[in-house]
């Protein structure tokens, strides 16, 4: 079915993030002119309002990320509002976050396991900063403008021992030795010499290689096993423009946003030969995709053409099974929880909760 159950009415921003807390009793997201704005949702016919989250400066919030523990939100300021923090645990109404100034905008947060370290990118910089106390945010270390022609990144992935970090600046792709974080280290730079930008990207295979989407040039990966000499070994055109991936829980399956071309599934178990498995048009441009958890069905937020159910279980044979809300403004985003609903935030039409359980 797809039964309307609650609109809660925004005026949202594209590439709208969407946060549900693992209780399943918080809805969060971000509004590009008042913030981020959270609800509770014990009661899915009736979300109500709990508080709004807002920067000092007066700026919107383009992007937001929430830590593990549910406790701390780290909001990215538009224009040059830079990152702001607050501490979520008494949150009862409304506050403004403190920021770190100077930073210009920030694009991306890669927070550290030991939850109280941060790399972050930006357009004027990367760098490592350290919030175990939230009210007195210190950057540790900015990298100067000693590698790159343009210092500017906007997308970074950490490798899962934390040692290594990859970040998109103006002259490709630089890899950083972090095993001493107040102190990265420049390896390489990969895609420089102004190749395409790079649209999403991910350390994988037990941090031995780095896959690239690339846009108009579809993906690329690289061998990163010794980082200050990467390898490019396998690279895949797509149609359309590939843009954020998902990786299979076994990283041998790329599921690829591809745009104005739809979706498509590739084989990358051998990375320097990925194989193109399916595509599939879904008549519009997707914004987002996500991944169910059994990996046999692919939601596809495609733009004013509604929200596309895609069934994968036969990666030779995908087929679009239905659309949701074709009617509607453009669908940004999509969350789904406790399994049968779906969180949707839509251009102008504010964020929908649906019963998606047929």
């Amino acid at each position: 079915s797809e039964v309307f159950v609650r609109r809660i009415n925004v005026l949202l921003s594209i590439g709208q993030r969407l946060w549900i807390s693992d209780d399943v009793q918080t809805l969060a997201f971000s509004d590009l002119g008042g913030g981020v704005h959270f609800y509770d949702i014990s009661n899915i016919s009736v979300p109500s309002y709990i508080a709004s989250i807002k920067m000092k400066s007066g700026d919107g919030i383009t992007d937001f990320s929430i830590s593990s523990s549910g406790s701390t939100l780290y909001a990215l300021g538009a224009s040059s509002a830079g990152i702001g923090t607050f501490n979520l645990v008494n949150l009862k109404t409304d506050y403004y976050v403190e920021r770190i100034d100077s930073m210009g905008r920030v694009y991306d947060i890669g927070l550290l396991s030991n939850k109280t370290h941060a790399y972050l990118s930006s357009t004027t910089g990367f760098y490592y900063v350290n919030y175990e106390n939230l009210d007195e945010i210190k950057v540790i270390k900015k990298l100067d403008n000693i590698y790159f022609s343009t210092m500017y990144y906007s997308n970074i992935d950490i490798s899962s021992d934390e040692s290594l970090l990859a970040a998109e600046g103006g002259g490709g792709i630089h890899l950083f030795d972090i095993s001493t974080p107040e102190n990265p280290v420049f390896l390489s730079t990969i895609i420089g010499g102004g190749g395409a930008s790079a649209r999403d990207l991910k350390i994988y295979d037990n941090d031995q290689s780095l896959i690239i989407s690339l846009g108009s040039s579809g993906f690329v990966i690289y061998d990163i096993s010794l980082p200050s000499s990467p390898v490019l070994i396998g690279n895949l055109d797509t149609p359309g423009s590939a843009a954020d991936f998902i990786l299979s829980a076994d990283e041998s399956t790329l599921f690829m946003n591809n745009g104005s071309a739809g979706v498509g599934i590739y084989d990358i178990s051998s990375p320097s030969l990925p194989v193109a498995l399916n595509e599939l048009d879904t008549d519009g441009n997707i914004a987002s995709i996500y991944l169910t958890s059994d990996e046999n069905f692919i939601y596809a937020s495609n733009g004013a053409e509604g929200l596309k159910l895609i069934n994968i279980e036969d990666r030779s044979n995908i087929l679009e099974v239905k659309t949701f809300f074709g009617d509607i403004d453009q669908i940004n985003s999509l969350s789904i929880f406790k399994n049968n609903y779906g969180v949707l935030s839509c251009q102008s039409d504010g964020i929908k909760i649906i019963d998606m359980s047929d």
